[in-house]
């Protein structure tokens, strides 16, 4: 019985240096040639219903450029011509002023359009010869089935806003969700996320 208890710790022993053996070995240093990459514009806007269009405009970067090297402000874009159209009215989108909000950093938006319900709009953007186009319809809105305040724990003042819906069984459908506290948050609490 000890002889067999010893031969398996024994196996175990071995069994592991050869596994450590094994991993210590399989290191390679590889050298990869990373394309070059032209420099494309990146774009993330939405409109919702009864506000203006909001469109961010900036620039791509290659990925073989360390993110701690760059710098967020160079990669905005401050002179695109941009225009929204609904098919009847076209209007074209002005820069945030400097110093408002996002201080002058690529987020346009437009005064004499707002979203509606059931709607299409379709986006231009042309900067420096290069046109990207988009569109898009405001979906109607999906209510919340239920929607509840849960306090943080050890405070009566904070806490978490939990909400349920029933998402429709379309393709296609996203969701954002915004919150901001009333009489503290700038009016615009909106920042690009990717593609969603």
């Amino acid at each position: 019985m000890e002889s067999e208890k010893l031969k398996k710790n024994l196996l175990t022993i071995i069994g592991l240096i050869i596994a450590a053996l094994l991993l210590s070995s399989c290191e390679e240093e590889i050298s990869l040639e990373l394309p070059v990459v032209q420099e494309k514009l990146v774009i993330d806007g939405y409109i919702e219903p009864n506000g203006p269009a909001l469109v961010w405009v900036s620039r791509s970067i290659p990925f073989s450029v360390a993110s701690e090297m760059v710098v967020e402000s160079d990669l905005l874009i401050r002179d695109a011509l941009i225009t929204i159209t609904d098919g009847m009215v076209t209007d074209t989108l002005k820069q945030i002023p400097g110093g408002f909000i996002f201080g002058g950093t690529g987020l346009y938006w437009n005064y004499n359009l707002t979203g509606q319900i059931g709607q299409t709009y379709e986006l231009r953007v042309e900067h420096e010869g290069r046109v990207a186009t988009a569109t898009t319809t405001i979906p109607q809105p999906i209510a919340l089935d239920s929607i509840w305040f849960q306090t943080e724990p050890n405070f009566s003042d904070r806490g978490f806003i939990r909400g349920i819906l029933t998402d429709p069984d379309t393709i296609g459908n996203y969701y954002k969700v915004f919150s901001k506290a009333i009489n503290k948050d700038i009016i615009i609490f909106w920042k690009p996320f990717g593609t969603t």
